[in-house]
């Protein structure tokens, strides 16, 4: 029996990927130079989908761990990256709404309040 509360959102990531990333260098400034690097992902579930953690892997540089949790009494994910090269990012929380993810938290950019979306 499959539970379809949202725990399962994120199955289509289980697996080994590689990947091309795309990164803003200059953020926040209307830069519209991507930088792009290769990478791999490596994504498995915990708890009966409760939980995953992927771990990104970088040929060049540091990389790092995302760990997602699902609250199945709100429906929302808690997603949570941890880089090698600088630690814990304040997480982003919310949920799929018709098969789209949408996750919001508050932080700072250069002593700048932001809003993140992602």
């Amino acid at each position: 029996m499959t539970i379809d509360d949202g725990r399962h959102d994120f199955d289509f990531l289980y697996g080994t990927w590689r990947a091309t990333n795309r990164m803003l260098p200059k953020r926040l400034v209307g830069s519209n130079e991507w930088s792009e690097f290769p990478s791999t992902l490596r994504c498995q579930p915990l708890l009966g989908g409760l939980m995953n953690v992927d771990e990104l892997t970088l040929p060049d540089r540091p990389g790092g761990v995302t760990v997602r949790v699902f609250n199945p009494d709100t429906r929302e994910w808690s997603v949570y990256w941890v880089a090698a090269a600088s630690g814990v990012d304040v997480p982003v929380v919310g949920t799929f709404r018709d098969g789209v993810g949408e996750f919001y938290s508050d932080d700072t950019w250069e002593g700048k309040e932001i809003r993140v979306r992602y």
